[in-house]
């Protein structure tokens, strides 16, 4: 399923929300920052923002942001449970 916002201008289309219904649930699709991005062009590189070796993986809520590792993703939840790129 598709939510569209067809009022933003002549000839525009707006892409609000993607549902995606499978035999195990219903599943909202939402935008990740910092998951496909590398160090080419001077963007951000793939390795975890704490570890620095390992690739990142794990979204954090609610800011979306694609930061950590695994590994370091679950100290972060022992700790203070902030997203390092927003503290």
């Amino acid at each position: 399923m598709l939510y569209c916002d067809m009022d933003t201008g002549p000839g525009t289309i707006r892409l609000i929300r993607r549902k995606f219904l499978i035999s195990s649930g219903l599943y909202i699709m939402d935008e990740a920052f910092g998951l496909n991005s590398d160090r080419q062009n001077g963007e951000e590189s793939k390795e975890c923002l704490v570890c620095l070796t390992d690739r990142k993986d794990t979204l954090a809520r609610p800011c979306k942001h694609v930061t950590l590792c695994n590994a370091c993703a679950r100290v972060v939840m022992m700790g203070d449970r902030k997203c390092p790129l927003c503290r």
